[in-house]
């Protein structure tokens, strides 16, 4: 009887001590997945802020080529050199991917679209619009603008168009976008 007793106990005792050792190997398993998961959270982060910065970068130097594509055209219609603007625009629009230069134009000092690179079957009016008004009231100050994005008149494309005005004589003559 002493025997069947102490095996009693020795099974009550075993059983403990696996739910004991069970309890803390889940507690364990448990507390290893919370640290892998905040290690997983912390790796995510950096590499997001990684790739943020070299976003960054990309979009850095995509605003600097279109704007350098600009002062270009816009230098070519200030001198009258018509010619130079088209091969200007031609350049522009083989040099950027498909669909994301739309096209270039110039715009006369009343705000009537007089050059672009896509066919305008009757004139364009963008007097009225954020980025000539900017140029208006500063007297054309040479100034890099980039519209809010709007429904293209001439295209009837959602564009944001890169501006810069135009002058002669120092004064405002219109302005010319990308």
């Amino acid at each position: 009887m002493k025997s069947a007793y102490r095996l009693r106990w020795l099974a009550f005792g075993l059983t403990i001590l696996t739910l004991t050792l069970s309890g803390v190997y889940l507690w364990r398993l448990s507390s290893d997945h919370r640290q892998v998961r905040l290690d997983a959270v912390d790796a995510a982060g950096r590499r997001a802020r990684q790739l943020a910065e070299l976003q960054a970068h990309h979009m850095k130097a995509l605003f600097l080529g279109i704007d350098s594509s600009l002062r270009q055209f816009r230098d070519a219609l200030e001198s009258d050199n018509l010619e130079g603007a088209r091969l200007i625009a031609r350049n522009v629009l083989g040099i950027y991917p498909a669909g994301s230069v739309v096209h270039l134009a110039r715009i006369d000092v009343q705000g009537n679209m007089r050059y672009a690179t896509v066919e305008l079957p009757k004139p364009v009016y963008v007097g009225d619009r954020d980025y000539f008004r900017f140029y208006q009231t500063d007297d054309g100050k040479d100034e890099l603008f980039i519209n809010r994005p709007v429904m293209s008149r001439s295209t009837h494309q959602w564009v944001v168009l890169f501006t810069r005005p135009l002058k002669k004589d120092d004064r405002f003559d219109g302005a010319a976008f990308i």
